[in-house]
């Protein structure tokens, strides 16, 4: 009976007892390791963040590529140096066949670029006809495709010119029939 009035208090009613610490340690071990796993993620994501978003700030802006080119320019006099191919006709890569009709322009950085063009004249316009062929009508159709196209171009002639670089290409006429 002393057992019994001890465990209940003044009013009648029977106390409750605190869980002792080997009772709440799973407990505490088990928020302990939340709080640890939701700080070593929110570290991680910063980590992340810093490394992927703010270290690769774009080398090259729009305004010094402006600056870049009002240099060249007032260094070449305003004089554009573009070669211009003869006409292609070539196959795309599709049934039934359909022809593509292009004048190409290259623009270049330099006279040494453009006689190096001249020079390399047959294996340029190979790889371009091997880039048309390569390509179907949808590939083409749209600006983006053309832009892809041009891109393409460009990363080829670039690869074949040794001395010279080729700064831009222009479709001057783009006809699929």
């Amino acid at each position: 009976m002393a057992a019994e009035s001890a465990a209940r208090n003044d009013d009648g009613q029977a106390k409750k007892e605190k869980p002792s610490l080997s009772e709440r340690l799973p407990q505490l071990l088990m928020a302990g390791f939340v709080a640890l796993n939701c700080i070593i993620m929110l570290g991680g994501a910063l980590l992340i963040y810093k490394i992927k978003v703010i270290d690769k700030r774009a080398l090259i802006t729009e305004d010094s590529l402006a600056e870049d080119l009002d240099q060249d320019r007032q260094t070449r006099g305003q004089t554009q140096i573009r070669f211009t191919f003869d006409p292609f006709v070539a196959n795309l890569d599709e049934k039934p066949k359909k022809l593509v009709h292009a004048t190409i322009q290259l623009e270049m950085l330099n006279e040494d670029g453009y006689v190096e063009v001249v020079e390399k004249t047959p294996k340029a316009r190979d790889e371009i006809v091997r880039i048309l062929n390569g390509k179907r009508y949808t590939d083409v159709e749209t600006i983006q495709g053309k832009l892809f196209l041009k891109g393409e171009i460009l990363s080829a002639m670039n690869k074949i010119l040794q001395k010279g670089i080729v700064k831009d290409v222009y479709l001057a006429d783009f006809v699929v029939q």
